[in-house]
């Protein structure tokens, strides 16, 4: 009888937990909650496999695994208990639509056992902060004791960290960079969390102590990310040097980006717990005004062996650069750009000291003279960028064999480019603002003809020659390069001729050939993207390093980094074209700006001009367009500025609605047929664009100064001080005395001095002052 008990009591204690997680071995209440979170989270309902519930079985099927939670995509459950403990969640959709706060309390309450919990790129609104009544115990993330990894990368997440995550004793890995989270890290849960190895907070609004004193005790931390927040400062101890033996940080960090936009305080000095650090493989201090450090911290590098990245840009360092004495194999990346170091010569050891060297930057440092020779030996070079210096001299050869990326912009490089100066693996060249000069020849000029070219393998991307002395025709091989050649700069040279055919300009991206001699028409081969035979999408260009200069509405704005890729448009302004605009000119869809000023082209404004849908900036003036202005331009609801003034057009200006109500007389003057009625707060006198040579030229017709009043009171203010000068002296005999004294003092000094030292004939010695 007992034995039969005790069998009972045994089946019922392995049936339970079955009945409770229902048949399909998922447990039931942990799977009504995914669905849930997945309805939370916005996943298309029609769609079969969505990024929460990838099927076992096939597309459109029905099978058995599709109720159990633990076969769905980004879930994985305990091999025994099958209870979920990692859920890993990615937003695939394209669409950036913000959600609305995730009810953390409810759907997370269920997971007792989770270990990872990742949503990634949900652009999740609201705080992390669950609204606890008083005397409750905490909910939603801060009751996943058991949590391990946190990653919330990329949501819209704000507010300050709430204080119920130090209930987290278990937390390794903690990654919530990319939202709008702020507060100071110092008074944060953090500190307390002392199982953390893995800290990532950047690009948030955080405030972060630079000596990193409340993590002194985590032993385990080995990664701490904080770049690109509100402000780094120095704390009270880092500034009265309190670090001692006993005050020695007891993490070993093998990562450290302390990179920041703004340092409060004004500057701080350079973070001593780096002296006792000794594993360290990656550092980023970038933005950080360390004022009195002085050359490379050669000491930082000496104490880590195993160092690869090294970012110090911006950072105050002065002093000369002397290289540690030490060869470092294993850096691979140093960028030192933007510093104030002495004037001087670029070290000539670069390569002994780092031989394994792939990226490096010695950008805006005060450089001058020649590239030097060594640096030849650097064969693994990937990417370097000496621009912004005073490097002179012709461009080595040998610096064509970097692979990826060239920046000698804004030196005084001379001398041509070779044939062939492009290799296939290059993706970007910045050339600009140098006294470079001759032809650009073709690539194949030297071995082969150009068909026997295969132009799909190159990969590049941005090509800056802009500003230089260059002349020729433009070569044919840039043509083919196009589409996957997406950002072509050649403006301010001296190229002629006609565009190449196949130049692509449908192709989105951008292009400027202004301030050239080209002419001749534009044709339709040029538009065309069938024409190219090269290259891949232009959506496939990483973010560039460059900056890139582009006249918008009449000024010059630089442009970089992620913001270059979000803009494109088209400048062929102060050339010789001719003819009639095509109207495949409408086909530029991409285009925020369209600058064809100052040129020769004749005939009507093409109204599929009103296809482009997303310009900004419309610049026509200065042709010989004839007829009216299309009434359809008046749906460019985007356009803020248009000109097509000093043309031969005629007709009614376009109505004053929409964008074109904003419009002054400017955009329509030097048209003598042309019939415009504009309101009073549009009709100023018109406006002269601006460029880089006269951005400093405010003076004249269209500047801020009324230059006769300018002269009126001028004149004005010398007759009054000539009248307070002489009325004084009249009045008061004392300075009228010590003035004629000081007179007399300064023309005697004066005729001495013009006998002494010029040879006057005697003759014209007929008077001498007496003294």
């Amino acid at each position: 009888m007992r034995i039969w008990l005790q069998a009972v009591l045994l089946l019922l204690l392995l049936t339970i937990p079955e009945i409770l997680k229902g048949c399909d071995g998922c447990w039931e209440n942990e799977r009504i909650a995914l669905l849930h979170l997945k309805s939370s989270l916005h996943d298309d309902p029609n769609n079969l496999t969505p990024p929460l519930m990838g099927g076992g079985g096939e597309k459109g099927t029905k099978n058995h695994s599709d109720d159990d939670c633990c076969r769905w995509d980004g879930v994985r459950c305990h091999p025994t208990t099958e209870k979920v403990t990692e859920l890993t969640l990615t937003n695939t959709n394209n669409e950036n639509s913000t959600l609305p706060y995730l009810n953390a309390s409810f759907l997370l309450l269920p997971f007792q056992d989770l270990r990872v919990l990742s949503l990634f790129g949900y652009h999740i609104l609201g705080c992390l902060e669950i609204n606890n009544n008083a005397g409750h115990q905490p909910r939603g993330f801060c009751n996943l004791n058991h949590l391990q990894v946190l990653s919330l990368d990329e949501n819209d997440l704000s507010g300050e960290l709430p204080r119920c995550l130090s209930n987290l004793t278990s937390l390794q890995h903690l990654d919530v960079k990319r939202n709008r989270f702020s507060g100071d890290i110092a008074e944060s849960p953090l500190p307390a969390l002392m199982a953390l190895e893995y800290i990532d907070i950047s690009h948030n609004q955080f405030r972060i102590p630079m000596s990193l004193l409340p993590f002194f005790n985590h032993s385990r931390l080995r990664h701490f990310v904080s770049g690109y927040n509100r402000e780094s400062y120095g704390d009270a101890a880092a500034a009265a040097d309190q670090y001692d033996s006993v005050r020695q940080p007891l993490f070993q960090l093998e990562q450290l980006d302390l990179s920041s936009p703004h340092v409060d305080g004004g500057y701080v000095k350079f973070p001593k717990f780096l002296y006792y650090q000794n594993s360290l493989e990656a550092v980023d201090v970038s933005n950080v005004n360390m004022r009195g450090a002085v050359g490379l911290p050669g000491w930082l590098m000496d104490n880590n062996t195993n160092l690869q990245d090294l970012y110090l840009t911006n950072c105050s360092l002065s002093g000369h650069l002397e290289l540690p004495k030490i060869i470092h194999e294993n850096l691979t990346s140093l960028d030192i750009s933007s510093n104030d170091f002495f004037p001087s010569h670029l070290p000539q050891d670069v390569c002994t000291s780092f031989p394994n060297m792939l990226h490096l930057s010695v950008s805006d440092c005060n450089f001058f003279g020649k590239i030097p020779s060594q640096w030849s030996k650097c064969t693994s070079f990937q990417g370097l960028d000496a621009s912004k210096n005073q490097l002179s001299g012709e461009i080595p050869k040998w610096i064509w064999n970097v692979s990826t990326l060239l920046d000698l912009s804004s030196n005084d490089f001379s001398g041509g480019l070779p044939p062939g100066f492009i290799s296939p693996s290059m993706e970007e060249v910045y050339l600009s603002r140098n006294r470079l000069g001759g032809t650009l020849y073709d690539q194949d000029e030297t071995s082969r003809a150009a068909d026997d070219i295969d132009y799909s393998s190159y990969s590049l991307a941005f090509l800056d020659l802009s500003h230089n002395h260059f002349t020729g025709r433009i070569p044919e091989w840039i043509a083919r390069l196009r589409p996957y050649l997406a950002y072509i700069l050649l403006n301010d040279n001296q190229f002629y001729g006609v565009v190449p055919t196949g130049f692509c300009l449908e192709c989105s991206g951008l292009i400027n050939l202004s301030h050239n001699r080209l002419s001749g028409r534009l044709v339709r081969a040029i538009f065309d993207s069938n024409i190219t035979s090269s290259g891949g999408p232009s959506n496939m260009i990483q973010s560039p390093v460059g900056d890139v200069e582009f006249v918008t509405k009449t000024h010059l704005y630089t442009y970089q980094g992620d913001l270059l890729l979000l803009f494109s448009g088209l400048d062929l302004s102060s050339n010789d074209f001719t003819g009639e605009i095509p109207p495949q000119i409408g086909h530029l869809d991409y285009v925020k700006v369209l600058n064809l000023s100052h040129n020769k082209f004749t005939g009507p404004i093409p109204p599929s001009i009103a296809n482009l849908s997303q310009i900004e900036s419309l610049d026509l003036s200065h042709n010989n367009l004839s007829g009216v202005i299309p009434y359809q331009l008046t749906k460019l609801n985007s356009l803020s500025s248009f000109s097509v003034a000093y043309n031969n057009l005629s007709g009614m200006c376009p109505p004053m609605i929409a964008q074109f109500s904003t419009f002054n007389e400017s955009s329509y003057g030097g048209n003598p047929f042309l019939n415009c009625t504009l309101s009073p707060m549009t009709s100023n006198p018109p406006l002269r664009p601006t460029t880089s040579e006269d951005d400093d030229d405010d003076d004249g017709e269209g500047g801020f100064l009324d230059m006769e009043s300018f002269y009126a009171s001028g004149l004005v203010s010398y007759i009054m001080a000539l009248l307070i000068i002489t009325s004084v002296l009249y009045i008061n005999s004392y300075w009228r005395q010590v003035w004629f004294y000081y007179v007399g003092i300064t023309v005697t000094t004066c005729y001495y001095f013009v006998v002494d030292h010029l040879p006057v004939p005697t003759r014209y010695k007929f008077w001498e002052p007496s003294v």
